[in-house]
């Protein structure tokens, strides 16, 4: 399982997250990839929480599920891909470096082009 985190505020986006999953190896061929609108500040909450709570939104508004099976994650070793997430302020900062040190292993990517600030 691959988890596309993405920074919803800048749908442009959306082209690097495509050229991402064109350009995955065949290592990676049979992974399920979801890609979540995510900010700095959830990085240190459960994911599986999230996507629980993301999809009951989702589906007020298309009467589907978007994730097939959330609770994979538990299951399986994910991998991530974070694009445009930064952080605003100093504990944002410190979020990103736990979520760093805890996941250094599992993220594939991590696309951003703004300066971060010093802390």
């Amino acid at each position: 399982m691959i988890n596309i985190l993405y920074n919803s505020d800048h749908p442009e986006l959306i082209f690097a997250i495509a050229t991402f999953l064109l350009e995955l190896d065949e290592k990676y061929a049979e992974e399920t990839c979801d890609i979540i609108p995510y900010a700095a500040i959830n990085l240190n909450k459960n994911m599986f929480k999230y996507k629980i709570a993301l999809d009951d939104e989702i589906k007020i508004v298309t009467g589907e599920n978007y994730f097939d099976n959330p609770e994979d994650e538990d299951n399986k070793k994910v991998k991530y891909a974070l694009f445009g997430i930064y952080p605003k302020n100093a504990e944002e900062a410190q979020i990103i470096a736990s979520f760093f040190d805890k996941n250094a292993e599992n993220i594939m990517l991590w696309l951003d082009w703004h300066v971060w600030p010093t802390y």
